[in-house]
């Protein structure tokens, strides 16, 4: 994805149903809340983790397909989410 100064950039590199990883870059966003598709994103229960800050949450495929799901540490600049699921499932 490519965007202004203003928001968050980034890049996403995953398989068919949405397990990867991805890497995002605050340039001068003031946003928590990047808005990120994953369009492959399965039905179903993800793990979100935040390899560099330490957090971990679920985020449902619906809301990892529409942008939504992800919320950041405060001051966090660089950010490596590793995305797992549908939980369960064994993907």
């Amino acid at each position: 994805m490519r965007s202004g100064t203003l928001a968050w950039d980034g890049f996403y590199r995953g398989d068919v149903h949405g397990n990867g990883l991805v890497a995002l870059f605050r340039n001068q966003s003031s946003s928590r809340r990047p808005a990120l598709p994953l369009p492959a994103a399965a039905s179903g229960s993800f793990t979100v983790r935040d390899v560099l800050g330490g957090g971990c949450w679920r985020a449902g495929g619906a809301a990892l397909r529409a942008g939504g799901g992800i919320a950041l540490a405060a001051g966090a600049d660089c950010v490596l989410l590793s995305v797992d699921g549908p939980a369960g499932e064994g993907s």
